[in-house]
C-alpha cells in the first residue's frame, strides 16, 4: 500500500485504532502538520480507521509514557462514543450509509471517484517536490 501504520489496534473500543508516531519530519517550520502528513489522516479515517496522532513533542516531553497513550485512547474512545449516541439521536445510521456504500464513498474513492492511493501519491510528490525547492 501507499502509507504504513506505525501502531495498529485492530480490536479497541472506538474500533480500528492507527497510532500514527509523526516525528520532525512530520512538520513544517511552523510547526503544524506537513500537508502530506494530514492525508495520511485523512486517508486512513476514510478507510474506517480511528488515527491517533502522538507528535514526537508531546512524547519527549510527558513524563509518564503510558499514562499519555492511555489518555489519548480514552479520548478517543470518548469522542467514538459520543459520536455514536449523536450519530443515532439524528438518525443518521440508516439510510445515508447505505447511500454512501453505495456511491463509492468511504471504500477508498475520492468525490471524483479517482482512487484515493492516486490522490496520496500525488500530494507525497508535490510534497517531497516543496522540499527539493527549499534544500536549493
Amino acid at each position: 500500500g501507499l502509507f504504513h501504520i506505525d501502531i495498529l489496534l485492530p480490536e479497541h473500543k472506538a474500533g480500528q485504532v492507527a497510532i500514527e508516531v509523526d516525528g520532525p519530519t512530520h512538520f513544517g517550520p511552523d510547526g503544524k502538520a506537513t500537508a502530506t502528513t494530514l492525508l495520511k489522516r485523512r486517508l486512513l479515517e476514510r478507510e474506517g480507521f480511528r488515527v491517533v496522532s502522538v507528535p514526537y513533542t508531546e512524547w519527549q516531553s510527558s513524563a509518564d509514557k503510558q499514562g499519555y497513550l492511555q489518555t489519548k485512547l480514552h479520548d478517543l474512545a470518548s469522542r467514538s462514543e459520543a459520536a455514536s449516541i449523536k450519530e443515532t439521536e439524528e438518525g443518521r445510521s440508516g439510510p445515508k450509509r447505505r447511500k454512501a456504500e453505495a456511491s463509492g464513498e468511504g471504500r477508498g474513492r475520492t468525490k471524483t471517484g479517482g482512487r484515493v492511493e492516486e490522490a496520496g501519491e500525488k500530494a507525497v510528490k508535490e510534497e517531497e517536490k516543496k522540499k527539493k525547492k527549499k534544500r536549493k
